[in-house]
């Protein structure tokens, strides 16, 4: 980041705070999180997005930006191809329960 962000807390203490709980993302139904993250970008114009857990991993942080974050404000690191560490993307793989789809394109 090229600047501090200012994020909504939606975990831990935040969830009281907020008048909410860890339903508002750990849930399939989005509408509930879509109306508290419209009123808080409506309500506080110095917000930059939202800080919550992960639905799928709750040990993990997830952040939601608001349009008010520009590109100029996020810094580009380098990335990396999965073919390019098949011991990485392999470990990936297993810790998430995932498959590579060879099958072919559906037209």
């Amino acid at each position: 980041m090229q600047r501090q962000l200012v994020l909504a807390k939606l975990m831990d203490e935040g969830l009281l705070f907020h008048g909410v709980d860890a339903s508002i993302s750990a849930g399939a139904d989005y509408a509930p999180s879509r109306a508290l993250a419209l009123a808080l970008h409506e309500d506080y114009p110095d917000l930059d997005g939202l800080a919550y857990r992960s639905r799928h991993n709750n040990g993990e942080v997830c952040y939601a930006l608001f349009d008010r974050v520009l590109s100029s404000d996020l810094v580009t690191l380098p990335g990396q191809r999965f073919e390019d560490d098949p011991t990485r993307t392999d470990q990936l793989m297993r810790l998430h329960g995932a498959v590579f789809d060879t099958s072919l394109a559906i037209a």
